[in-house]
């Protein structure tokens, strides 16, 4: 998959693979060996088609397999489908004690209503 560089790289040399990460590297074979699967299962379709299905089966936790098992777990590695993320919410103790009514603070984002803060 060719990719722009970044115009304000200074460092990047024309070469791709000098510009990703291991792990961008590692997903990347991931996906195509993943792919390779689903084309040896017989699912139709050019390898650029079987890498999209096989990011959305690995990002989704899916097997697209033809002969797939409804119930068959997604391949090895693939995390469940959805989204997760953490949230650093500070809540002053009056506030959850109900002696003030202070705001709280999301790490990044800023002050949070109290109301909603204090219900969680």
């Amino acid at each position: 998959m060719p990719s722009a560089p970044v115009p304000a790289d200074p460092g990047w040399d024309g070469d791709p693979a000098h510009s990703r990460p291991d792990e961008v590297l590692a997903a990347d074979q991931r996906i195509t060996a993943w792919a390779r699967e689903l084309r040896a299962a017989g699912l139709d379709g050019d390898m650029a088609e079987l890498r999209a299905r096989a990011y959305l089966d690995l990002f989704l936790g899916k097997d697209s397999r033809p002969d797939a098992p409804a119930a068959q777990a997604a391949p090895s590695g693939a995390g469940p489908g959805g989204f997760a993320g953490k949230v650093a919410l500070a809540i002053p103790l009056a506030t959850l004690t109900d002696l003030a009514d202070r705001p709280g603070e999301i790490a990044r984002i800023g002050p949070v209503d109290p109301d909603p803060g204090a219900n969680t």
